[in-house]
């Protein structure tokens, strides 16, 4: 997968999306407490770290190696779900959203 160009516009959406992914995140943490029962540090731990890697994706998402903050945040949203079920379901959306404005920030760049 070859990045996006620096200015490219979906570069923007795409750092929205992190952002938001960032906020998914730091909620998982009162799901693993309430609704899974996982003890305190370890939702706190585990949500946090997800949670900064998303924060710090969406900050880098212009570097040609931002992409690989990206994908490593998607990982680590996926890896909550092991935690908390709805994490599988929530890092399945933000996917393919990253996956539709890589479709649609190269269509925008062949023009």
């Amino acid at each position: 997968m070859r990045p996006l160009a620096p200015t490219n516009p979906m570069l923007g959406v795409l750092a929205a999306m992190m952002a938001f992914l960032a906020i998914t995140d730091g909620l998982a943490i009162p799901a693993m407490i309430q609704v899974t029962g996982l003890s305190v540090w370890t939702s706190v731990g585990t949500g946090l770290a997800a949670m900064l890697l998303a924060f710090a994706a969406a900050g880098v998402v212009r570097r040609p190696w931002g992409w690989i903050l990206v994908l490593a945040a998607l990982v680590a949203a996926f890896a909550l779900g092991f935690l908390t079920d709805m994490m599988f379901v929530m890092a399945g959306i933000f996917t393919l959203l990253v996956v539709i404005v890589y479709i649609l920030g190269r269509r925008l760049e062949s023009r």
